[in-house]
């Protein structure tokens, strides 16, 4: 599912198939789809992350424009997160979050 803004722009799609790396310390890699169409052009994304239960987000990444992209290695081992990202323009304005993702931190 994908939520967009009020006004229809900055819809950003984050992919349903984010991973967990098993290793001694681990990452989530996550991955979105750009905005198909929007009225001003994105300036960077903004990563959130929520812990499981949670409605309180806080942001543990941007990236740029170009990437769509981000790995969190700030995660805790027994954990579970959730994950969105937000497209922010040139202005600061950042729009309403995207589909979120859930993940266990084995």
């Amino acid at each position: 599912m994908t939520i967009a803004s009020d006004a229809g722009t900055y819809i950003v799609s984050l992919s349903e198939t984010a991973t967990v790396k098993p290793a001694a310390s681990h990452s989530v890699n996550l991955t979105w789809k750009a905005p198909s169409s929007n009225s001003d052009a994105v300036d960077s994304y903004q990563v959130e992350r929520a812990a499981s239960g949670s409605t309180q987000y806080a942001v543990v990444g941007t990236t740029a424009a170009a990437s769509t992209a981000f790995t969190d290695t700030s995660v805790t081992t027994g954990k579970t997160y959730v994950y969105a990202v937000r497209s922010v323009d040139d202005s600061g304005n950042a729009s309403t979050p995207s589909n979120t993702v859930t993940l266990a931190i084995p």
